[in-house]
């Protein structure tokens, strides 16, 4: 769930969750973490995402900005920005209904 939460956190900064997901991937040992490699992969995957749908500079977010003649932080944070929540909170009640 942290991975998730930090995906959200520095897309929202405005850094770009391939430049997260890189630096996530060699800096966390999915197996001295506990996690497979499949669900460390699909953990990654989900948090990129979810990343890319707040994050200022992703270029759905840009084109919508334009289209609409907003900015590009208030597409990112004010419509979006529930969308990763949701997500985060019903793959985390998934996950914990998966170890039950």
């Amino acid at each position: 769930m942290m991975v998730l939460l930090l995906f959200i956190f520095t897309s929202v900064l405005g850094i770009h969750p391939i430049a997260s997901g890189t630096i996530l991937m060699t800096a966390i040992d999915p197996v001295s973490s506990g996690l497979s490699t499949l669900s460390f992969a699909m953990l990654i995957l989900c948090g990129w995402g979810l990343g890319v749908s707040v994050s200022p500079v992703s270029v759905t977010n840009v084109i919508t900005a334009h289209r609409l003649h907003s900015e590009t932080g208030v597409i990112g944070t004010m419509w979006n920005l529930p969308l990763p929540y949701a997500l985060g909170t019903a793959l985390m009640v998934a996950a914990i209904l998966s170890i039950l």
